[in-house]
């Protein structure tokens, strides 16, 4: 992965390999488990629950919404604020915030 990484400016090994992963779960047929809880602000068609958020989806402005409000409530207590995103691990919770902050500082991701 470090190879491979060495050719894609601005992309780590681990960066690589991760979406390594989830090209290879997707062209599988890959589908994450259907929670049994619907999560709050999801809305069906009133007799079938609606498609649960799943790992690696768009970020909805709620969801920046939440992410922003529990680092100013909790600070960078990860685990804490991604309690609070259904479907959102404390990493995926920790890069979203990290973005903002390269975004905040003007850095704009490499074209490739």
């Amino acid at each position: 992965w470090r190879r491979i990484a060495s050719q894609l400016q601005g992309r780590s090994d681990n960066a690589v390999r991760n979406r390594w992963l989830r090209f290879e779960l997707q062209t599988a047929g890959w589908q994450p488990p259907a929670l049994a809880v619907q999560p709050p602000g999801l809305e069906g068609d009133g007799g079938s629950p609606a498609a649960p958020p799943v790992r690696g989806c768009k970020w909805t402005a709620e969801e920046d919404e939440i992410l922003k409000d529990g680092v100013r409530q909790y600070g960078y207590c990860w685990r804490r604020i991604a309690s609070q995103l259904q479907g959102r691990s404390d990493n995926a919770v920790r890069n979203r915030w990290l973005r903002f902050e390269l975004q905040t500082a003007g850095w704009q991701p490499p074209a490739l």
